[in-house]
């Protein structure tokens, strides 16, 4: 439960920066339901849709299951 609630909030914090949850739904090809409940906690992300979303906002997928704020690539 920890590491959804943890990617929940590094998810909204990356969704935050955008025009709207649809537009990252349409722009990530994943259902606004399903975003929907990554946002709440309830479901993680497939491996193929952690990959599609941390390459869609340029982040390295562990750091989206990570405490910390997610880590955009190449700034380590």
């Amino acid at each position: 439960m920890e590491d959804q609630n943890i990617f929940s909030k590094n998810l909204r914090l990356l969704i935050s920066y955008s025009h709207s949850i649809a537009s990252v739904s349409r722009d990530l090809q994943i259902s606004r339901q399903q975003l929907t409940k990554y946002l709440s906690g309830k479901n993680l992300p497939s491996v193929r849709n952690l990959r599609k979303i941390s390459d869609f906002f340029g982040v390295e997928e562990l750091s989206l299951i990570h405490i910390s704020e997610p880590t955009r690539l190449g700034m380590i």
